[in-house]
């Protein structure tokens, strides 16, 4: 796996930031408490579905799991995911991000998920990395996608 991540809303606090290296790379790391993410992403849970679903090579399940390729093989990724709502709305949306030894592309295919799929602009959502635990914004996790496609 490349990528596990959390995609939620941005809080409506002020952010610091802090610099931090992470499997050799340089991130800002975003200063986030855990009880600020409260605020529900734009699009509704069906909404998000009925987006995905119009995605070619996109599968989506009732219960919010989803996947989406591109191709197989070594020039191939993959976006799992799966949707997490409450009362509020959909609080986060969990992605694990796979790809082929020569896949090209995956910076777009998530900037396009974030967008369109989720209805996010980039500038509206942060980006929980699992492994370090730490939050970056969305331009930041892009250019780590980037770096490692």
């Amino acid at each position: 796996m490349l990528f596990h991540v959390l995609v939620h809303a941005k809080p409506n606090q002020s952010l610091r930031t802090s610099r931090f290296t992470w499997s050799g790379d340089e991130i800002t790391q975003l200063e986030i408490r855990n009880e600020w993410l409260t605020n529900p992403l734009p699009a509704t849970f069906d909404k998000v579905l009925i987006n995905l679903s119009k995605i070619e090579r996109c599968y989506t399940e009732p219960d919010g799991s989803f996947l989406w390729t591109h191709s197989l093989g070594p020039s191939g990724w993959q976006i799992d995911g799966q949707l997490n709502d409450s009362a509020h709305g959909l609080m986060h949306v969990e992605l694990k991000l796979t790809r082929g030894s020569k896949a090209a592309d995956l910076q777009s295919a998530v900037q396009r998920l974030l967008e369109m799929g989720l209805e996010a602009p980039r500038h509206q959502t942060v980006i929980q990395l699992m492994r370090p635990g730490v939050y970056i914004a969305a331009e930041e996790f892009l250019r780590l996608v980037e770096i490692h496609d």
